[in-house]
């Protein structure tokens, strides 16, 4: 067999791989799935260094709660995809039409 085709099966193999790897993990439970765990860790490390560095700069969030927090609470109870996407969507929503305040509990 070639170098080319051999270093392509190897490839394609690990990508399958971690897909299979992926979709099996988002089959778990929310709190025991390693993807869950990896973006709740993004969240918590923003919250922690750069939420307080933003907050001082007068960047405020118009939700309560905050979006990161929305964010954390949607991926604990709904797991890394569907809170992802809520997360995500809930930024979007963000912006000069949305009040100051707006009550929107995960």
């Amino acid at each position: 067999m070639p170098m080319i085709g051999r270093k392509l099966l190897v490839l394609i193999l690990v990508v399958v791989s971690l897909f299979a790897l992926l979709v099996w993990d988002l089959t778990r439970p929310p709190l025991d799935q390693w993807s869950a765990r990896l973006l709740l860790g993004g969240i918590h490390s923003y919250q922690r260094f750069l939420s307080p560095a933003l907050g001082r700069a007068g960047v405020r969030c118009r939700f309560e709660p905050s979006c990161s927090r929305y964010a954390a609470a949607s991926i604990e109870k709904h797991g890394a995809m569907v809170g992802a996407w809520r997360g995500a969507w809930r930024v979007i929503r963000c912006g000069p039409w949305t009040g100051a305040g707006t009550v929107d509990p995960p």
